[in-house]
């Protein structure tokens, strides 16, 4: 048993190690976020100038569940902006994935202070790839997960306020268009070899 556990546990590896690996591609990262992001954050984000930073904020006992990559861009009026990817490797989606994203926010920009001595926060975009079987049912806003907070709008002042973008990867996504026709065979390419892994691990029981 223990030798069918490290296969299936190396097969997962390769899986997700190889999606982070083509996601490090800033041409990649770009051409997706041309599809996911809303069109008022693309009238004001340079997509062009986007450059992968060398930082992770997962924790060691979370580095199976997930893996993130933080990208830096430009505003095209001037001033910086941060795309944060969290990439959730379970099967099922965590309720509380707004409360991690906002804890690895702060790490962003407690990294900040502490390495480029800002005194002024650089705004993210955090965003959230999912593939999972269970289709995801969670509000993307934080305040959501806020007891009461409908019932007392009068505390939306008093807590963290901002959403998150979600992208699930299914096989059969659609991103037709010539201009992103790369992007559109590598997502396949992945979610389709997400479901030959599942085979193979069903196989090894």
């Amino acid at each position: 048993m223990r030798k069918e556990l490290i296969q299936v546990k190396e097969i997962t590896n390769i899986h997700d190690k190889y999606f982070k690996e083509f996601m490090e591609n800033p041409e990649i990262a770009r051409e997706l976020l041309e599809v996911i992001l809303p069109s008022e954050i693309k009238e004001i984000i340079d997509l062009e100038r986007l450059l992968p930073q060398k930082a992770s904020f997962i924790s060691q006992e979370l580095e199976g569940a997930y893996s993130d990559l933080l990208f830096k861009s430009r505003l095209k009026e001037g001033g910086e902006i941060y795309v944060y990817f969290l990439i959730e490797h379970k099967s099922y989606y965590y309720e509380y994935t707004s409360l991690q994203l906002l804890k690895y926010m702060l790490n962003i920009w407690e990294r900040e202070i502490d390495k480029e001595n800002r005194r002024e926060l650089t705004p993210i975009i955090p965003v959230v790839f999912y593939h999972g079987e269970e289709k995801w049912k969670i509000p993307f806003a934080f305040k959501k997960l806020i007891k009461d907070i409908e019932k007392y709008p009068a505390l939306e002042r008093y807590i963290p306020v901002f959403e998150h973008i979600l992208f699930e990867l299914k096989p059969e996504i659609d991103l037709d268009n010539d201009r992103r026709s790369s992007s559109k065979t590598v997502f396949e390419n992945i979610a389709f070899e997400k479901e030959d892994r599942e085979r193979r691990i069903c196989s090894i029981f």
